[in-house]
């Protein structure tokens, strides 16, 4: 097989170009900016369950020590992990720790899928624009007559068109889609288990907070007979 016959940068400007700036124009700014700082995260080593543990086992370690008012959050490399701890100190309370989780755990859910959409925007219109190419080459077809070189680049230029939308699609786009939803997944399932580490290590020294039922609030007390 001749590889170099594979190449053809014109084609993959078409493809690549065509798909990303469709997608782009059919995306708003946030999608943009959230596969953008995706892909950057991926570049960079994700969430240190062991490392992110052992500062948490610091500060619950202070926690025990000096107890809940004179305790500081402490220093950590994760900025999720020091917010949660530090609504924790604050509020004095297993809850607040779970409450500010569940707030970024919406935040990171919610930009991920953002960057999956994108991705997946992408992939469905890579082949559309290989065909586009492909179609593209053969309109330069004169119809009365065509030199057998001219004929064959054209033809060529069609058929590679139609392969880079379908490479680009299943082999580079999708695939990043998929690596994004396992890290997130991933690196949620890490801080769960975070999460459920320091509520089981400080249940007696932060309690939750007992919250009273709306109902119970508004009801009025019942006068006491006396026999």
């Amino acid at each position: 097989m001749d590889v170099a016959a594979l190449i053809n940068p014109a084609a993959a400007l078409v493809v690549a170009g065509g798909t990303f700036l469709a997608t782009m124009l059919r995306s708003g700014r946030g999608e943009i900016r959230a596969v953008a700082s995706a892909l950057w995260a991926l570049c960079r080593p994700g969430l240190c369950y062991d490392g992110t543990r052992a500062q948490i086992a610091h500060a619950v370690s202070d926690l025990r020590r000096y107890g809940i008012y004179r305790a500081s959050s402490g220093i950590f490399d994760d900025a999720e992990m020091g917010d949660a701890m530090g609504a924790l100190i604050r509020r004095r309370s297993v809850s607040a720790l779970a409450d500010v989780h569940a707030r970024h755990k919406d935040l990171r859910d919610a930009r991920s899928a953002k960057a999956v959409h994108f991705l997946e925007q992408a992939g469905d219109l890579a082949p559309i624009f290989g065909l586009a190419g492909t179609l593209l080459s053969l309109s330069q077809l004169a119809g009365d007559g065509v030199a057998p070189a001219a004929l064959m680049s054209s033809v060529a230029m069609a058929v590679v068109t139609t392969l880079y939308g379908l490479l680009l699609a299943h082999l580079v786009i999708m695939p990043i889609a998929g690596l994004l939803e396992r890290r997130s997944w991933m690196e949620e399932e890490k801080r769960e288990r975070l999460i459920a580490w320091v509520a089981e290590q400080l249940a007696d020294e932060c309690p939750p907070v007992q919250t009273v039922p709306p109902e119970a609030a508004t009801r009025r007390p019942v006068d006491k007979v006396v026999a």
